[in-house]
């Protein structure tokens, strides 16, 4: 019995170091500027699935190119895209989309 309990507290402080070191990586990105955002279709699988959570950061338009992959607004709903054809106007769509 001693030495389950023994095993039971390992864990647990494994555990708990796990979830510590994750909620400060989280929350330095965070301070870092960048924004999470969870995935809520599947328009962009296989490279990115629902349910999956991202890292955003802000750029500048210029900087983005054919792949990139961007999110924007859309009357009130979020859309996360790769850009397909760029240039004074940017068109995106969801990886799926293509392989049909």
């Amino acid at each position: 019995m001693r030495r389950a309990r023994q095993i039971t507290v390992i864990l647990l402080k494994v555990v708990a170091l796990v979830v510590t070191l994750y909620v400060v990586s989280l929350l330095g990105l965070r301070l870092a500027g960048f924004e999470f955002a969870a995935v809520v279709s599947d328009s962009m699988t296989p490279a990115i699935r629902q349910g999956d959570l991202v890292i955003l950061e802000s750029v500048d338009p210029d900087d983005l190119s054919v792949g990139s992959i961007v999110r924007y607004r859309n009357h009130n709903q979020l859309i996360l895209h790769r850009v397909g054809l760029s240039g004074p106007r940017v068109c995106t769509e969801g990886i799926t989309a293509t392989s049909r």
